[in-house]
């Protein structure tokens, strides 16, 4: 019974993942347009920017975030043998990491909301 509910809690955080990738994506789509050419991606600890690139950068987070997951995923994928040969003991399969891969999401996405909605501010108050 407890494999069957591991099960489900796993494909549930996949559809989670999926669900907010998705939503990422479209988030960034929605406000591109409205993002002046110039924007803020970088901030001090006084909320200033402090760094700026051209508008597309925010497709590059969205890439980022899937590359950084295609990576974690590929982890995945090295068999147990492998990772003995290395002397570590983990299976890197099941419930950690897509723990994990749902807090990157999570963290990338805070970043893309950020980002976005500091310059639409930015862009509405000038």
């Amino acid at each position: 019974m407890k494999t069957e509910a591991k099960r489900y809690f796993n494909r549930l955080l996949w559809v989670i993942d999926l669900i907010m990738i998705i939503g990422l994506f479209c988030y960034i789509a929605y406000y591109y347009d409205a993002l002046p050419d110039t924007i803020a991606i970088h901030f001090d600890l006084h909320d200033n920017p402090n760094g700026y690139s051209c508008k597309f950068a925010i497709w590059l987070l969205y890439a980022l975030n899937i590359a950084s997951i295609g990576c974690v995923c590929g982890l995945t994928l090295v068999p147990k043998s492998a990772w003995k040969r290395m002397n570590v003991d983990k299976d890197l399969k099941g419930t950690p990491i897509n723990i994990f891969i749902l807090l990157m999401n999570i963290l990338f996405i805070y970043c893309a909301y950020t980002i976005i909605s500091f310059n639409l501010n930015a862009c509405h108050q000038n």
